[in-house]
């Protein structure tokens, strides 16, 4: 990717374009958001923290939901379409996956990154110098590296 486009990006905008999201778990989150969504077809923001709750199976609090909204830049009036919300429980799941890591899980193959993305996020620092990332974007990249 080319890191000065990450300079007029918006952590939704990332999440909504970079988010690859395996087809079990788009199964999953196309559930929940056909579960939550208005007739506009949008889950609107009083029904995010049951909505990421139920992503994570009701092991997260609502102060780590509100937590990744905040990340996400996500307010009463964004509208969160299914691309935002697949994008932003994938987002949940890998910045809150280390609070839920077992031993058990840790050495699992489907549990651990792609060496592609491990790539991608190493020396998120050196990548980022000299590109004006504003800080929404900065904490949002720190958060998945």
């Amino acid at each position: 990717m080319d890191m000065k486009k990450l300079e007029k990006m918006t952590p939704q905008e990332y999440v909504r374009k970079h988010c690859i999201i395996t087809s079990r778990r788009q199964n999953l989150y196309q559930k929940i958001f056909l579960k939550n969504k208005d007739k506009t077809q949008v889950i609107v923001y009083k029904d995010l923290d049951r909505s990421l709750k139920d992503v994570l199976v009701n092991t997260i609090t609502s102060e780590q939901v509100q937590d990744v909204l905040n990340m996400l830049n996500i307010t009463e009036s964004t509208k969160v379409d299914y691309q935002l919300f697949a994008g932003m429980a994938a987002f949940a799941e890998r910045v809150l996956y280390p609070s839920f890591v077992t031993d058990d899980t840790r050495e699992m193959p489907e549990y651990q990154r792609e060496k592609i993305e491990c790539a991608d996020f190493s020396a998120l620092p050196w990548k980022l110098h000299g590109v004006k990332v504003n800080s929404e974007m900065r904490k949002m990249l720190e958060q998945i590296s």
